[in-house]
């Protein structure tokens, strides 16, 4: 990994330095989302746990049919929901957002992310509902289009995300 530290500093470069710096400190913010979740969420959305995911998952298929459940609860866990999946997406995470703070393969890594937080998001239910979850999920999927260098209308989603957030949320 080698950084091009004069293209960052180029006439646009103090938006290429910011974006780098925002992609590094939200790596480092996901690992530590992660990491909070992967000693929690066996308990929480586990098989045994206070909410269990597989049987939410049994409802809503059951209720919505397969590709209705599928659409209101976007998550990987349809396939296995039990402790080891859980545990798993959210060591991948952590794995994810340290590649992301070494800034390999960024798209990639901030795309992997977004769908395994949304996943154990929905797998959370109740204990995942708070303002700090919808900021990072919303944040990271505005995150996958500043790799390549912020646009003007990304900025401006920025700054409506963070006008929402002091202005519009409880």
């Amino acid at each position: 990994m080698q950084i091009d530290w004069k293209r960052l500093f180029e006439a646009d470069g103090e938006r290429r330095l910011t974006a780098w710096l925002f992609l590094k400190l939200l790596g480092l913010i996901y690992f530590a989302a992660f990491w909070s979740l992967s000693v929690q969420i066996e308990g929480l959305a586990g098989p045994d746990g206070i909410l269990p995911f597989d049987q939410l998952l049994q409802r809503a298929e059951a209720t919505l049919g397969t590709p209705g459940a599928w659409l209101r609860l976007p998550t990987l866990f349809w396939f296995n929901a039990g402790n080891g999946a859980l545990l798993g997406a959210t060591i991948l995470g952590m794995i994810l957002s340290v590649t992301l703070f070494f800034n390999l393969r960024p798209i990639l890594s901030l795309v992997l992310l977004f769908v395994l937080y949304l996943s154990l998001f929905h797998a959370g239910q109740t204990f995942m509902s708070f303002q700090w979850d919808y900021l990072l999920m919303e944040t990271g999927l505005l995150a996958i289009f500043i790799v390549r260098g912020p646009s003007h209308l990304v900025i401006f989603m920025f700054h409506w995300l963070l006008f929402g957030c002091v202005f519009c949320r409880v």
